[in-house]
């Protein structure tokens, strides 16, 4: 009987530590933020470093959660710091294409423009994916719908419409992750204890 107690009392305690892992894990916040679109060119775009007729494209690029900004226009728009960012055109990965990314407001057409480094600028007109002031914003993951009108702009102002999603995907943290682990190795453990008994 007294085995039973002991048994029961450690299982809590297991299960105990467990729920205040899983808090921890689902409490601890993803820092970073990735950026994502792809699409496939019409036949009737100009071969360039960044476009090809029928050809796949792609970015990404990284960035916090809060970013550092680089250049604000308050009740308009803002430059964050961005990282990690890559360009593919046809599964080939275009070195330093993109060299900046500008997030606004609803009222300007919202969503962002990711500009190029050899000119050009992609803009895609949405919702707006950030709350806060522009000076101290906070990105807000989601996918986002690109409205019609949204087009790619070339160096020698030809525009080239665009459509599809952007993605705005948080990252987890390492602690996080490590966290959430822990915490299943310790259910797996309990359950493991409750069949041999």
């Amino acid at each position: 009987m007294e085995y039973r107690r002991t048994a029961s009392n450690n299982c809590v305690r297991v299960l105990a530590l467990v729920v205040v892992l899983a808090f921890a894990a689902m409490s601890a916040s993803a820092d970073s933020i990735f950026v994502s679109q792809y699409g496939v060119f019409g036949g009737l775009v100009p071969r360039t470093a960044v476009t090809a007729p029928h050809e796949s494209w792609s970015y990404y690029f990284e960035l916090s959660t809060t970013p550092s900004v680089t250049n604000a226009g308050l009740g308009c728009c803002f430059n964050p710091v961005i990282s990690d960012i890559e360009y593919v055109l046809n599964g080939a990965v275009v070195p330093n294409a993109i060299s900046s990314a500008t997030f606004f407001i609803a009222s300007q057409a919202g969503l962002i423009d990711v500009g190029f480094a050899g000119g050009g600028t992609l803009s895609d007109f949405g919702f707006q994916a950030y709350s806060g002031p522009e000076t101290s914003p906070t990105i807000l993951p989601g996918v986002y719908l690109i409205s019609p009108g949204s087009f790619l702009e070339l160096s020698n102002g030809r525009k080239i419409p665009v459509g599809g999603d952007l993605y705005i995907n948080s990252t987890p943290e390492p602690s996080s992750l490590l966290l959430m682990g822990s915490g299943l190795v310790g259910l797996g453990g309990l359950l493991r204890r409750k069949l041999r008994a």
